[in-house]
């Protein structure tokens, strides 16, 4: 994307999904960021809040495709294997769920996302010690 119009208009469409996204206009959000891959198929976090807005709307499957995919462009990010994570949780994935948040955690280990949701997660299967100790981390006592 070397020109610095087509650059501004896409990034313009990025923020006006995003502030739609944020106010909880899912279908207009979506709409929009449809729009931005149009342009930049391959723009990571995009693909990434496309798939979330899926999960928000109850279409796990098709948010987890989306997830993977912004995740194979940008490998590193730990929001998008939680996010990931939970989408997988929707379809009953557990174990796949647990190993998103853990891979959330090596990327991030501060990641209160992760350690959350980890949290949950393992609540759910009955390990409550670890369970615990990820909701310590991630809530610690204030003095």
């Amino acid at each position: 994307m070397a020109n610095p119009a087509v650059f501004h208009l896409v990034r313009g469409l990025f923020d006006l999904a995003l502030e739609h996204h944020e106010a909880g206009r899912l279908a207009e959000a979506g709409r929009l960021y449809r729009n931005v891959l149009l342009a930049v198929p391959e723009h990571g976090e995009t693909l990434h809040l496309l798939g979330v807005v899926h999960r928000q709307v109850g279409e796990p499957g098709q948010a987890a495709g989306l997830i993977r995919a912004a995740i194979a462009i940008e490998p590193d990010v730990a929001l998008y294997h939680v996010n990931l994570g939970l989408a997988l949780h929707d379809l009953g994935q557990g174990d796949e769920a647990a190993a998103c948040c853990r891979e959330a955690l090596r990327l991030d280990p501060e990641c209160t996302e992760a350690q959350i949701n980890l949290g949950l997660l393992l609540q759910e299967r009955g390990e409550l010690r670890e369970a615990e100790a990820l909701y310590r981390v991630a809530s610690p006592s204030r003095g």
